[in-house]
């Protein structure tokens, strides 16, 4: 509740980060427990680790959210709009 009252009113897009390994089951419980945040897009981390990649195409479907980014390795790539 703390982080739905940090974040109301504001205009921001809400990611929500998930290894790439997870199982179904994982993601739907973090999906559900930060509902209230309005995550408005996946974010799948450690596609180096999986072995299974149907998450990665089921998980937006079921959920209603595109993915913003795919991560591999230790090292998260930061990008910057330019106008």
């Amino acid at each position: 509740r703390v982080l739905e009252d940090a974040f109301k009113g504001l205009d921001i897009e809400i990611h929500l980060a998930l290894p790439a390994a997870s199982p179904r089951v994982s993601i739907d419980a973090c999906a559900a427990r930060f509902q209230g945040l309005n995550i408005s897009r996946l974010l799948f981390t450690k596609i180096d680790e999986a072995d299974l990649f149907d998450e990665l195409v089921r998980a937006p479907v079921r959920l209603n959210m595109p993915v913003s980014y795919l991560t591999c390795g230790q090292r998260v790539a930061f990008f910057r709009e330019t106008t």
